[in-house]
């Protein structure tokens, strides 16, 4: 359905996660789990499903079911309690703009150094305005980073095509990046340069002949 289109982006990053054997006997429940006892883990999975807003269905002893958000999962006690579903939301393909990324050393078989999601809804006919809070996610960066916040809030109802607009943002989230550094992570500034160049990256592909170097 049309509504749904946005999970061949997800597809396709899937593709990046660890190989085939390990995809074919792994599940997405599992690498959530892993995900939620270690939060430094790069999960590609939890990025790309934040980025779309999915939820997740969690059932208990008592049988009772709750309906998470991936933040909120991440911070609930999950002993004896299982992941039953993954809830993805419906989005007007025609309006909103979903990508992600992952940067790492090699295609398969490499946790990222920095990875990204972005989802914008936005007017197209007006320079890509920004209609309504974007989601911007990035793994990678330290324990606790999930949302560049302050980048998401400033871009509401900003023309994304705008230079002004554009080195703006870049400068937020310049600000609000703050990379760890844990050996053998890369550099701290390697991985704050990466989120800056995978948002340009976003914003040059919406229409390269309208953003200038």
């Amino acid at each position: 359905p049309a509504n749904f289109s946005y999970t061949a982006q997800l597809a396709k990053h899937i593709e990046k996660v660890a190989n085939t054997p390990v995809r074919n006997v792994g599940t997405l429940a599992g690498n959530l789990s892993i995900k939620h006892a270690a939060r430094e883990f790069r999960s590609d999975i939890f990025l790309i499903l934040e980025t779309v807003g999915a939820k997740l269905s969690i059932r208990g002893q008592s049988e009772s079911v709750e309906l998470l958000t991936l933040p909120e999962y991440l911070e609930t006690d999950m002993y004896k309690k299982v992941i039953l579903q993954i809830v993805l939301p419906p989005m007007n393909s025609s309006t909103n703009i979903v990508k992600t990324y992952k940067v790492a050393p090699r295609a398969q078989n490499a946790i990222a150094y920095v990875n990204a999601g972005f989802r914008f809804n936005v007017n197209k006919k007006d320079g890509f305005r920004v209609l309504d809070q974007p989601t911007i996610v990035f793994g990678g960066i330290n324990p606790l980073f999930i949302h560049a916040e302050s980048t998401e809030r400033y871009l509401v109802g900003r023309r994304l095509l705008d230079v002004s607009t554009l080195q703006i943002a870049l400068n937020i989230l310049a600000k609000e990046v703050q990379p760890d550094y844990r050996l053998p992570d890369s550099r701290p500034e390697y991985r704050r340069g990466l989120s800056q160049a995978l948002f340009y990256r976003i914003v040059l592909s919406l229409n390269p002949s309208s953003v200038r170097a």
